[in-house]
């Protein structure tokens, strides 16, 4: 599967960091939903793994916060490749906003 990575760099405090990421994740989750089937989380401190079906494709990547930056990782379909570069600028653009 061709995987999207992005890291951006804050200079949020972790709490303040992991505090709009949740929101956000949660605010995501709820505009989404009657799009997202059979939606798996698992947390692990400041680290969430995440599967999903969508349009009858399946993703799954992960998020983690560390001082100081936040990386997520999506695995993407191969259907969805031709999509990559587009997924990515939004990652990297949603989430510099949200640290900012």
């Amino acid at each position: 599967m061709p995987l999207v990575a992005v890291t951006v760099m804050h200079t949020l405090s972790d709490a303040e960091a992991m505090r709009r990421l949740l929101e956000r994740y949660d605010a995501l989750k709820a505009a989404y939903a009657e799009h997202l089937e059979g939606l798996e989380e698992q947390w692990d401190g400041q680290s969430l793994r995440y599967r999903f079906s969508s349009l009858g494709m399946r993703f799954e990547g992960s998020v983690t916060a560390a001082p100081g930056q936040v990386s997520v990782e999506v695995d993407l379909p191969f259907v969805a490749s031709p999509f990559r570069g587009a997924i990515e600028r939004r990652v990297r653009e949603e989430l510099a906003a949200l640290l900012a």
